[in-house]
């Protein structure tokens, strides 16, 4: 470059200067959707929820409520071992597993004949992992690699965004739930969803009382290898709705009771947690946590939520064959034969995804549908029994109505009817109904087959994931198929 410099009277060649690095390639990469988590700002405290009101002032308030109770943060407040991520790159194959690890929903009613007619419960599998490619029909992924709803989503009808609000928010609950125990160095042992932990519970389950205002059970029951529990409210909806909907989520969440397996010290909730995720056409999906602490001064008198272990570990057993099944389009009557320790075979809904079940559990399932839905068909019968509605035995006939295997007169029936005559105390009835069909042997045998089954399987590995049910997802190059697309700035899904 020429610069004249009149005091000298000559001119002089002055090099370019260097040039300055933007500052763009200095910050990190903000590639994956956003979340944000909130703890109440005084110490050692809970806030109360405002009173749900209606119309604007509703969202004013629940704004005011947050903006002055809680405070941003960035480690885990019951385990502060790593910092939480600011953002989060959702791969395929974790988005799939959120879903089949959220069940259907609280309407979900795990009836003694939907175990026992494989049939049924099949389909309605099927209806499941239909309904998550509607939801991926909706997503698009941009090109720093963050979910977002499609602009054709402002269009639908809004019973359709209800639905997928719903899944979105379930399927954020969960993958919240995943960062916020590995942020304390914890592993997760359990998910059990309302459908399998509200037919899990010993005693009564109308007498596990929450917040009166609520009348609901939590979406999930979230327990670490460690032993603590956590619990764990879904929300999805619009972004600018989402301080009314986790004042809400709060609200219902309030009073919680101490949680355990039974036949072990029930112990307070290590976090309470309400996940709500944004759902806003056109826009990247964002993930807002927010964990009051649990309630320290529980009436004394609150019954316990004992949940008894064998009975949860098997239902999560069924719903992963199931889930095979129907990812895989395997039949019902078909029988895989073989050595090896997974039976893996092609997902027919997600190009490039392969699906794996311990090869084992086909040899299980139909001694377990057997023995449970018996369990649950006396659960169920002794609770319409205690309301009133219905004699035992009448209910128990009708629960189990044409399913040969327990009809009257096999041993297995006749078994736990004498056992219900001998006492009138729920818990130890069930308790003895468990033992006596085997379902503590049948789930222990589960859980050592997992266990096998999951020493060829590295958590560290990017391509694969394990539910906590025992089914095992492997990626196979979904990403690596629409690298064209990338350039274009997204890439579509299902």
């Amino acid at each position: 470059m020429l610069w004249n410099v009149p005091a000298l009277g000559k001119r002089f060649i002055v090099p370019p200067a260097s040039p300055r690095l933007k500052k763009t390639l200095l910050k990190p990469l903000n590639k994956g959707n956003a979340l944000r988590y909130y703890v109440p700002a005084a110490k050692n405290t809970k806030p109360a929820p405002p009173v749900p009101t209606t119309g604007a002032k509703k969202t004013v308030k629940a704004f005011q409520f947050f903006k002055t109770k809680f405070k941003e943060v960035r480690r885990s407040p019951f385990g502060p071992m790593f910092p939480l991520p600011a953002r989060k790159v959702v791969r395929d194959i974790e988005v799939i597993q959120a879903a089949l690890e959220c069940g259907y929903g609280k309407r979900v009613d795990w009836t003694a004949m939907l175990v026992l007619n494989s049939k049924e419960a099949q389909e309605l599998t099927n209806y499941l992992v239909a309904r998550l490619g509607m939801l991926l029909a909706c997503i698009r992924v941009d090109g720093k690699d963050a979910r977002a709803l499609r602009e054709f989503y402002k269009k639908m009808e809004s019973s359709e965004k209800t639905a997928i609000s719903f899944l979105a928010g379930s399927i954020g609950a969960y993958i919240a739930a995943r960062l916020w125990l590995k942020a304390a160095g914890e592993r997760m042992e359990a998910f059990l969803h309302v459908g399998i932990y509200t037919k899990s519970i010993a005693g009564n389950a109308s007498l596990v009382s929450y917040f009166s205002a609520a009348n609901k059970w939590p979406d999930y029951l979230v327990k670490s290898a460690s032993g603590q529990w956590h619990v764990f409210e879904s929300k999805g909806g619009a972004k600018r709705s989402r301080w009314q909907r986790l004042a809400e989520g709060l609200h219902q969440l309030q009073g919680m009771p101490h949680i355990g397996w039974a036949g072990q010290p029930a112990v307070p909730a290590t976090s309470v947690v309400c996940v709500h995720t944004s759902v806003d056409a056109g826009k990247d999906m964002q993930l807002t946590v927010v964990d009051p602490p649990p309630d320290d001064n529980l009436p004394s008198e609150r019954q316990p939520l004992e949940i008894i272990a064998p009975v949860a570990t098997l239902m999560k057993f069924l719903e992963a064959v199931q889930q095979f099944r129907s990812l895989t389009d395997t039949a019902l009557d078909s029988q895989v034969d073989g050595s090896d320790v997974w039976v893996e075979q092609d997902s027919r809904q997600f190009q490039g995804v392969r699906v794996g079940l311990p090869r084992k559990f086909l040899v299980y399932e139909e001694k377990i549908r057997v023995q449970l839905g018996l369990f649950i068909a006396v659960r169920d019968a002794l609770e319409a029994e205690d309301s009133g509605s219905e004699r035992f035995n009448v209910a128990l006939d009708r629960r189990l109505s044409g399913a040969v295997k327990v009809s009257r007169g096999t041993p297995e029936r006749d078994n736990v009817e004498a056992l219900v005559l001998l006492s009138r105390d729920r818990a130890a009835i069930l308790d003895s109904v468990c033992n006596m069909l085997g379902l503590d042997r049948l789930a222990e045998d589960v859980r050592e087959i997992v266990k096998e089954a999951a020493e060829t399987y590295f958590e560290d590995d990017e391509n694969a994931v394990l539910t906590t049910g025992g089914l095992r997802l492997q990626s196979a190059g979904w990403r690596d198929s629409s690298r064209e697309l990338d350039q274009k700035g997204e890439r579509p899904r299902a």
